[in-house]
């Protein structure tokens, strides 16, 4: 299969094409699976909540250990429960939540989701999100 590179080249911005043309154009294109790294950092990004519930949330991993990762939920919701706002390019309108997730590595690696943008206000958070649980327990 060709690239979205390959297949630009070959269309004619001047040209007019049928649809039966422009299906093919689409069909060569490779459509890559995004898959799961092969270890996890700080700042990827997993999905997390019950299997069984419709409400899955993104997560920002902070902490990476041989059998499990420690991350921040993402919300949209501004409430009592936010810390930050998040200020991804990726993540629009999400907040920082003031909870944490333990979610087990090769559960992560099957809701992994991509890598998140902005290191300095996730640093923020992590700094937030300690001052919070010290304050609260």
């Amino acid at each position: 299969m060709a690239s979205r590179e390959d297949v630009l080249k070959k269309i004619n911005p001047t040209s007019t094409y049928i649809g039966s043309a422009v299906r093919a154009f689409i069909n060569e294109v490779t459509c890559e699976a995004k898959t799961a790294p092969d270890f996890f950092k700080k700042g990827d990004i997993i999905k997390v909540g019950s299997s069984q519930s419709d409400k899955r949330r993104p997560s920002v991993i902070i902490k990476v250990t041989k059998d499990y990762v420690v991350s921040i939920d993402l919300t949209t919701t501004e409430n009592l429960r936010v810390l930050c706002e998040s200020k991804s390019r990726f993540l629009k309108d999400s907040f920082f939540c003031n909870s944490y997730t333990i979610t087990p590595v090769d559960l992560a690696k099957d809701q992994f989701i991509g890598v998140y943008d902005n290191m300095k206000v996730l640093n923020q958070a992590i700094r937030e999100l300690k001052v919070f649980i010290s304050k609260n327990l």
